[in-house]
C-alpha cells in the first residue's frame, strides 16, 4: 500500500505503473492492491537472485519495455537493492530515461553487514522514494510504542489503545489495590520492552501502516479531485 501510494503521488493514476521483483509473491500482493485500487500495472519483471544476473536484467528491461518517463516500483531485499545502486551501468540507464522509481525492502534493515546504503542510492538514484518495512528493531521504535501505550491521555483511540494493553500484558483496569492481579496503571514502559519485540507487536504496526498507507492512498486518489474526504475514505474502508 505505501509502495502504490508513493507511485499515485509520482502520476502513476495516469501512467500505471511497472514492477520489478525478486520475489513472487511480493509482485502478485502488490498486483492485487494496484487492481483494487484501478491503477493499470503496464510491466511485471521476475528478477533473478543471482545478483551478476539482476542488474542485467533490469537495464535490459528498462530499455526493452518501460522507455522514457514511466513509473518503476522495486520490491528488493536491502542486499539486491545494494547491488543495483552500486551498478554503474543499472542507475544510469534509471537515471538517462527519467524514471519515476518507488523502491521497496522487502526486509528489516537490521545489522551493518545487512544494512542498506542509503547515502549511496541517493547518490546514484536522486529523486528515487523509499518505502520501508516498519518493525519493532528500528532504532528508538521500542520505545516511543512503549510510550504511547503507557502515556496517559484521552483522545479517541484511547479505549483501543487500553484494549490492546491488557491484551499484551493481561493487566486489568478493575484490579484492586491489595489484589494479586495488575493494574494497567502500573506497567510501566520497561514492562513492555521484552513484549514489543515479539511477533504479535510486529503484525500490529505492519497492520496500522498498512491501514494509514490505505488512508493515504484514498486521499491522493479522490480528495484531491474534490470530493469529501471523509466520505471518500469510509466509502474505501466499506468496499
Amino acid at each position: 500500500q505505501a509502495a502504490l501510494s508513493a507511485a499515485v503521488r509520482d502520476g502513476g493514476s495516469h501512467l500505471g505503473i511497472s514492477v520489478a521483483s525478486t520475489c513472487d509473491q511480493a509482485a502478485k500482493v502488490l498486483q492485487e492492491q494496484a487492481q483494487r485500487a484501478d491503477l493499470r500495472v503496464n510491466h511485471v519483471l521476475r528478477l533473478s537472485k543471482d545478483q551478476h544476473l539482476l542488474t542485467d536484467q533490469l537495464h535490459n528491461f528498462v530499455i526493452r519495455k518501460l522507455g522514457y518517463g514511466g513509473i518503476l516500483i522495486l520490491l528488493l531485499n536491502t542486499g539486491e537493492l545494494n547491488t543495483v545502486s552500486n551498478d554503474m551501468s543499472a542507475t544510469f540507464i534509471l537515471r538517462k530515461n527519467r524514471l519515476h522509481l518507488v523502491i521497496a525492502t522487502l526486509d528489516a534493515n537490521q545489522g551493518k553487514y545487512h544494512a542498506l546504503d542509503i547515502q549511496k542510492l541517493q547518490k546514484n538514484l536522486p529523486g528515487s522514494l523509499l518505502v520501508q518495512p516498519h518493525a519493532p528493531q528500528v532504532p528508538g521504535f521500542k520505545n516511543y510504542f512503549a510510550d504511547v501505550l503507557t502515556r496517559e491521555n484521552s483522545t479517541l483511540l484511547s479505549p483501543l489503545k487500553q484494549a490492546y494493553l491488557e491484551d499484551l500484558t493481561h493487566c486489568s483496569t478493575q484490579a484492586l489495590p491489595m489484589s494479586s492481579e495488575l493494574h494497567c496503571s502500573a506497567v510501566t514502559a520497561a514492562d513492555l520492552m521484552p513484549i514489543l519485540s515479539g511477533s504479535q507487536a510486529t503484525a500490529t504496526v505492519k497492520a496500522v501502516s498498512s491501514l494509514a498507507a490505505a488512508f493515504r492512498l484514498v486521499q491522493i486518489e479522490k480528495c484531491s479531485r474534490g470530493e469529501h474526504c471523509l466520505q471518500a475514505i469510509g466509502e474505501n474502508l466499506h468496499a
